[in-house]
């Protein structure tokens, strides 16, 4: 589990058919946005997902199911209350 930023990088500049540049600047932004959104446990995982060095695979797998968990947390107690 690699989540490399110069390859989601790549893929939004092939996908939105913009530059590199372009999709550099949308995946910052829209990584600022998340961390700007989510509480901080949640950004402290993001963090983790796409700052640890590639060798520590437990790390990443550990915020992966950190993010997981919130995830259906936040399925299960706000969203049914959400209107």
């Amino acid at each position: 589990m690699n989540l490399d930023i110069d390859k989601l990088i790549k893929d939004v500049s092939d996908k939105a058919g913009i530059t590199i540049e372009q999709a550099r600047t949308a995946v910052a932004t829209a990584i600022e946005q998340l961390k700007s959104r989510l509480p901080e446990p949640l950004v402290r995982e993001l963090e983790v997902l796409f700052n640890e060095p590639e060798g520590d695979e437990d790390k990443r797998k550990a915020a992966l199911a950190g993010l997981a968990t919130a995830t259906a947390a936040v399925n299960v107690v706000v969203l049914p209350h959400a209107r």
